[in-house]
């Protein structure tokens, strides 16, 4: 399988165009798409792990309570 890369301009409803000559009529190909940012590139990308962090009741605050519960939980094995 061979790599191709081009640089292209997001248009209208979000249309991309790749023309690749090289390829025969009717052969298949993977494209993917990756961002460069601005605009609307996030949206509907899931969070990051750590923005769950404190976002529920009940829950750790942050990273640090959550070693000190773990830290807690692991020595409490050990006896």
């Amino acid at each position: 399988m061979e790599g191709l890369r081009q640089q292209v301009t997001v248009g209208a409803d979000g249309l991309i165009v790749i023309r690749v000559p090289e390829l025969e009529e009717g052969s298949r190909a993977e494209v993917i798409v990756m961002g460069q940012g601005g605009g609307k590139s996030d949206k509907g990308l899931p969070p990051n792990l750590s923005s769950f962090i404190g976002s529920c009741p009940n829950m750790f605050r942050s990273p640090e309570e959550a070693d000190e519960f773990l830290r807690r939980e692991r020595d409490s094995w050990d006896s």
